[in-house]
């Protein structure tokens, strides 16, 4: 496929939130992804945020922030209150509040070759501007079926608004891009939607950032950082998925004592007000640098999920980063992965042994991370996944 550079047709990409710099998996995708695409095209993504920017975030790719309005501001935090829980999920109960979004959407819509919802929840702007480009709908989970496990068994209306926005994303789109082949089948039994309207392009890692270490690396890397026992590796945002599977890790830790367990994100945040047991460390969030510095030092990597939508973005950074990955059937799903082959399977109640096995076995730990090395390179890495999207979406709109 040719790039070119003196002439790329523009996309305007539609986001709730600002994507950089990336801290979450939702954040990842959206930059990741467009970063590459803006080989192709130049790439503005129009989000929400607390103060305007323009900002080049990378080659061809655009970040335009708008500021939320009191009246917008105030109407989030109250029914966050109300559904108890903080979601871009209210996005179209509130946007209509910040006029200034509709503005700016309405100065770039008329010469975009493409308009992409990243997650549907901005649908109800670019429906009362009257958008004629090809409209692309990035899924990034089922939202409904995510938001069923999230909220509370109280929150009927934010339910019923999501499924509204979400199947009317669906129906208004001419392509509708997925994490996996299951949220595709789920979307299209979901809201009836033609399966030849879907097309997977799912999460991925950026290969270059996530170079698989070398052994004299990873012991260099623990000794700078004092790091004394193995080290067992837990990375999530402020999502509850990853906040109950942080819960897990707490409850097993104390099991294994002579394992020191470190969680970065967000997710830290829920545990603010309690202390964690002696070898657990709560690192929050941290620069990539020193992301990639714990990756580097990791003797296993975890993923105790039970709930969520699309795939985790953490599976493939471990899996890029050498580390063994012990994860629930839950937390791999999506990725074509075999248990005993790429990573082991199980429960977050038999995780405690499944790491001490890969501590123990260093030949099986080398084995499961050789495999997963070649699963992701070969198949998740996002380079290679924005070209695939890049050749549907020229058939779209060339």
């Amino acid at each position: 496929m040719q790039k070119t550079d003196t002439f790329k047709k523009k996309l305007l990409v539609l986001n709730p939130f600002p994507v950089y710099p990336p801290m979450s998996g939702g954040q990842e995708r959206v930059f990741y992804l467009y970063k590459h695409v803006a080989e192709y095209y130049n790439v503005i993504i129009l989000c929400f945020s607390d103060r305007r920017g323009y900002k080049v975030i990378a080659p061809g790719l655009m970040q335009i922030t708008i500021p939320k309005s009191r009246t917008h501001a105030m109407e989030e935090i109250k029914l966050s209150s109300v559904f108890g829980l903080f979601t871009c999920a209210i996005t179209p109960m509130v946007s209509r509040h910040t006029p200034e979004y509709a503005h700016i959407l309405n100065s770039h819509k008329n010469d975009a070759a493409a308009v992409i919802l990243s997650h549907p929840y901005l649908h109800d702007e670019v429906k009362r501007l009257n958008v004629t480009a090809p409209i692309i709908y990035d899924a990034h989970n089922v939202e409904l079926e995510l938001h069923r496990e999230i909220l509370p068994a109280a929150a009927h209306k934010l339910l019923s608004e999501i499924s509204r926005v979400e199947q009317s994303a669906c129906q208004d789109s001419q392509l509708i891009i997925t994490c996996s082949q299951q949220d595709a089948d789920a979307l299209a039994t979901l809201y009836n939607v033609d399966p030849a309207k879907f097309k997977v392009v799912p999460n991925g890692t950026d290969i270059t950032k996530r170079l698989l270490s070398s052994r004299n690396s990873f012991v260099n890397n623990k000794l700078s950082q004092g790091i004394e026992h193995p080290l067992a590796l837990f990375v999530g945002s402020y999502h509850v998925p990853n906040i109950n599977a942080a819960q897990h890790i707490l409850n097993m830790a104390p099991r294994l004592p002579n394992i020191q367990f470190n969680l970065l994100g967000s997710l830290c945040r829920a545990f603010h007000n309690r202390q964690p047991p002696a070898n657990v460390r709560m690192s929050g969030v941290v620069t990539e640098d020193e992301k990639n510095k714990l990756l580097c030092a990791a003797d296993v990597a975890l993923n105790p999920v039970l709930s969520g939508s699309g795939t985790n973005i953490k599976m493939f950074d471990y899996m890029a980063a050498g580390i063994p990955i012990v994860t629930t059937e839950y937390g791999a799903r999506g990725i074509g992965g075999i248990d005993g082959q790429h990573f082991l399977v199980g429960q977050p109640a038999d995780m405690p042994d499944k790491i001490l096995e890969l501590i123990r076995d260093k030949a099986k730990a080398t084995y499961l991370v050789g495999n997963a090395y070649r699963l992701v390179t070969e198949h998740f890495d996002w380079r290679q996944i924005a070209a695939s999207f890049v050749y549907k979406l020229n058939k779209l709109v060339h």
